[in-house]
């Protein structure tokens, strides 16, 4: 039954992401990798100040909109895009949003949450897109 397992892809997300494909209990290979992970997410919110507590930031994050600070398909077409399709509700731009708010808007409307939750956005994004090119 354990062999029906296999193949299958394994990512290790911690200071970045490496991505494995285990063909076996001893037959794996690493195939990829990013250097978005967990220490970009931590390292970002702590530069900008938000965070002394990465626990905190999580906690954070779970309340938080990420939607106030990216743009969704839905943001620039109004609509779903049936063309490629794209759902209205897919990440089209991480933090896309802000580009168009006054520094007043942003310190006034946006909170850590909103950040956190849009950095960790960002970082499960991109692995699921290399684990699907990676994986093909």
């Amino acid at each position: 039954m354990k062999d029906h397992l296999y193949p299958y892809l394994l990512v290790n997300l911690r200071s970045g992401a490496s991505f494995y494909r285990v063909d076996g209990e001893k037959n794996f290979k690493r195939v990829g990798g990013s250097s978005l992970g967990v220490s970009f997410v931590w390292g970002v919110t702590r530069y900008l100040g938000a965070y002394s507590d990465p626990t905190l930031m999580c906690k954070d994050a779970i309340h938080g909109d990420s939607s106030k600070v990216d743009m969704s398909v839905d943001d620039i077409y109004g609509c779903d895009y049936e063309g490629i399709g794209l759902p209205g509700r897919f990440l089209a731009s991480s933090f896309g949003k802000l580009k168009d708010l006054s520094s007043e808007e942003i310190n006034s409307q946006i909170t850590g949450g909103d950040i956190s939750r849009s950095l960790i956005t960002m970082v499960v994004a991109n692995v699921l897109v290399f684990s699907k090119s990676i994986a093909q």
